[in-house]
């Protein structure tokens, strides 16, 4: 048995834990390497909307594609976070703190808080 490396957690997007339709539906996750299905969108899109979810984000380098795409179904806004990984010219802040404080910003926006 593969040891799992607790990043790899962080990387993969389980499906709702709900009963599905077949045994290979429930042994499918949504990866970051691959395209979901379109069965994948749909069970996503039907999950934001009915946990009241209003902002899918996403991170600043990572296609945005998928995020726009569930959010766009389940009628929610986007946002985007920067994980830092690596401070670039479109970052919100020149060093740790400011992009952490714009981090918090959009989160306060999307989750609408003060």
């Amino acid at each position: 048995m593969r040891r799992q490396h607790p990043g790899d957690r962080s990387r993969r997007l389980r499906l709702p834990g709900r009963a599905l339709r077949s045994r290979s539906d429930r042994d499918q996750r949504a990866e970051p390497s691959q395209e979901p299905s379109a069965a994948q969108l749909a069970e996503l899109a039907t999950l934001v909307r009915e946990r009241g979810v209003t902002t899918v984000y996403t991170e600043t380098l990572v296609d945005p594609a998928v995020a726009e795409t569930v959010a766009d179904e389940a009628g929610v806004r986007t946002a985007v976070l920067d994980p830092i990984e690596g401070l670039t010219d479109e970052s919100d802040g020149e060093d740790y703190l400011q992009v952490m404080r714009a981090n918090l910003a959009t989160l306060q926006e999307g989750q609408s808080c003060s």
